[in-house]
């Protein structure tokens, strides 16, 4: 049961008498904190105190203090000086990068590990986030800090609803009501400003920083810039000032106000980036590359590999590490980049700053470079291939930034489209079923506006998604989808080729579903025929369709015909892909339930378990898969005579259900059925 109050974390790491401490005992026991301490922090006075009087406040519930404001404004700068100055508050101070949601959820899953969760090692990043959270729910003395979140809905799930914690999230989205109490930031005052320039630059020349502060509109990240550049070039706040009037009327001309948040940083940003084309020009060209991907954790280690697609000479600094490591440096000089391990990120503003300074022509070619690294580097054959997916999972971000310039330039679109098709359908392998419907939607789009809707091309992705609408339960429009592919693959491809197998047995199975199983079985034979033809009696195309025509001919009485059909698919899919494999995890939970209605539930469990241990390792604890196994484990386990242990499976199932698929889902409708009747014969 729950605690009634939320107990302190323990320190189970204290030392004991006449032994050395394990960890310093005056900061907090897990610290991640990315940033070191700005020695240059400057004023924030009443802010900080405002902040330490609504941390002050404590309960039952978590206080949540959100400091909004202009992007480059210092909110993360805040948070950083309060993480610092209440290292002995806390036992946990753990900092999460919430600007995208893949990052998002990767930071806070982290957490797992540093507490030692046992969900930890798993693969599905929303079981290690609910760990978390239930963790964060039972303790206090840990404060988490969700930096840059683009809005509420974004960190909703992952807020703690009942602790002593404290969070704080930085955004310049205002509107925070109902989740946290709002602290608004604004610009420096001027005596900040003046303050900052002279002692970070160590110059006793009060009026030219007046006027740069002027200039710069006393935003914090502009001034900051400034600094930088100012340090790595040697010039003084005069010489500074001249060369940004300079610049300014050059920006003018363009019709480019100065008046702007933007603009004033684009203006400091485009000196650094002049140094940084002087200096390397690989390095510069790594800037640009990096313009068009999402801007944090670029794996540079990854992008490696698809190198030949990028412009000399970073076509080849970027494969060697010394000088990979050399353009890194030149950028981290000028503070456009944070380095970290093989990733870099930057900053959203350097990103679009970067973009507005190409022309029309290098944008162009920028565009095909980084789309045609991206593309060479990801798998296709992601469906089936859990080798592939650690390299989706740190890309993922990457490729639908990519896609999304090239779909927004008109640049490429139809690898856009292939990235969107692939990204939807890892997506769909690793169970998030509904942002795969949106990706895949998104590529369709653009494979029909460049290719035309009638094109033999259209049609994988017509079946890639109807593959998905079926899976989520919306049979009529994965139908519709399906007949429309196969019609296109006919057409233009001819009635042998492997195209249209794969329409035949999607929409067998959707056919199965819909309660036609004659018709099904028609589709499916056919695709197997197809299949067989092409591939080979013993391809994992062909047993993938035997479990398919298994199902049906269970369907319609057949029992024995089905376990040998779904044997038949195991030895093909086990000879193919080992032991360990989805695959073989779903044919198990095939031959499983036709075991339990043919009498056999002992046989039935055998097999079943034997699915969910390899589903768990491979798949995660969380996938739509596992749900379905925990279902028919719980009903073997009633055929047992173990309701318990039945009811506690499909309790488990019909939560995985709801948290991947929704309540609409009929499996989640079905969950609920299954674990009601088992609990009125429980009463």
């Amino acid at each position: 049961a729950k605690p009634t109050s939320a107990p302190q974390f323990p320190r189970t790491g204290a030392p004991m008498p006449g032994t050395k401490p394990t960890f310093p005992v005056t900061g907090p026991r897990i610290w991640n904190v990315p940033h070191l301490r700005n020695p240059n922090f400057t004023g924030r006075v009443e802010l900080l105190k405002a902040l330490d009087d609504a941390m002050a406040d404590g309960g039952t519930a978590a206080v949540t203090q959100a400091i909004a404001g202009l992007g480059g404004v210092g909110k993360t700068q805040i948070a950083n000086e309060y993480c610092y100055r209440n290292r002995g508050r806390y036992e946990i101070i753990w900092w999460v990068h919430s600007e995208e949601p893949a990052k998002l959820a990767s930071d806070y899953a982290g957490l797992a590990g540093r507490l030692g969760l046992p969900e930890a090692n798993q693969p599905d990043l929303p079981a290690r986030r609910d760990a978390v959270r239930r963790w964060l729910e039972q303790y206090g003395g840990w404060l988490l800090v969700f930096d840059n979140v683009p809005h509420s809905d974004s960190v909703r799930e992952y807020l703690p609803r009942t602790t002593s914690g404290h969070v704080i999230i930085t955004s310049r989205d205002q509107n925070w009501g109902g989740i946290a109490k709002t602290l608004g930031v604004h610009e420096w005052s001027r005596p900040e400003s003046v303050k900052f320039l002279i002692e970070t630059r160590n110059l006793g020349n009060p009026t030219a920083a007046d006027e740069l502060a002027e200039s710069l509109g006393d935003l914090p990240l502009a001034l900051e810039q400034a600094a930088a550049y100012m340090e790595q070039s040697g010039r003084t706040i005069p010489e500074y000032l001249q060369l940004y009037r300079d610049r300014s009327a050059e920006l003018l001309k363009e019709g480019k106000p100065l008046s702007g948040y933007e603009h004033v940083v684009s203006s400091v940003w485009s000196l650094s980036f002049a140094e940084v084309e002087r200096e390397s020009e690989a390095a510069a060209q790594l800037l640009k590359i990096c313009a068009f991907l999402a801007p944090d954790q670029i794996p540079l280690d990854l992008l490696a590999l698809g190198a030949v697609k990028m412009p000399p000479p970073l076509r080849e600094d970027i494969r060697d590490p010394l000088e990979r490591d050399r353009c890194i440096s030149v950028l981290r000089r000028y503070s456009l980049v944070e380095p970290a391990a093989d990733d870099i990120s930057l900053h959203r503003l350097v990103q679009r700053v970067t973009k507005d300074g190409l022309a029309h022509e290098e944008m162009r070619q920028y565009l095909e470079s980084v789309t045609g690294t991206v593309s060479a580097v990801l798998p296709s054959d992601v469906l089936t291939n859990p080798a592939a997916w650690p390299i989706y999972k740190r890309l993922l971000a990457h490729a639908l930034a990519a896609a999304s310039e090239a779909d927004e330039y008109q640049v490429l679109r139809p690898l856009a489209s292939w990235l969107f098709d692939r990204c939807g359908t890892f997506l769909q392998a690793t169970g998030d079923l509904y942002g795969a419907r949106q990706q895949l939607e998104r590529g369709l789009r653009i494979a029909e506006g460049v290719l035309g809707g009638d094109s033999p091309v259209v049609s994988p992705h017509l079946s890639n998604l109807g593959l998905v609408l079926h899976l989520l339960g919306d049979l009529p429009s994965a139908r519709q989808y399906l007949e429309r592919a196969l019609r296109l693959a006919e057409e233009g491809l001819g009635p042998e080729d492997r195209s249209v197998a794969f329409c035949l047995g999607i929409l067998g199975n959707v056919v199965s579903e819909m309660g036609d199983f004659h018709a099904a079985r028609t589709l499916l034979e056919r695709a197997m025929l197809i299949f067989e033809g092409i591939d080979g009696p013993h391809h994992p195309n062909v047993a993938i369709t035997l479990g398919r025509l298994g199902l049906v001919v269970e369907a319609l009485g057949d029992l024995r015909g089905a376990i040998e059909l779904h044997k038949r698919a195991l030895h093909i899919t086990e000879g193919a892909y080992g032991h360990e494999h989805p695959e073989v995890a779903r044919t198990l939970i095939n031959i499983g339930a036709c075991l339990l209605a043919f009498g056999d539930p002992d046989g039935a469990r055998q097999h079943i378990e034997r699915s969910l241990h390899i589903g768990r390792n491979t798949l995660g604890p969380d996938h739509p898969d596992i749900g379905v196994t925990l279902s028919h484990l719980g009903l073997v386990l009633q055929a047992l005579g173990d309701p318990e242990g039945a009811r506690v499976a499909l309790d488990e199932s019909l939560h995985i259900f709801r948290r991947t698929l929704g309540d609409d889902h009929p499996d989640t409708r079905a969950g609920v059925a299954l674990l009601a009747s088992l609990e009125a014969k429980l009463k």
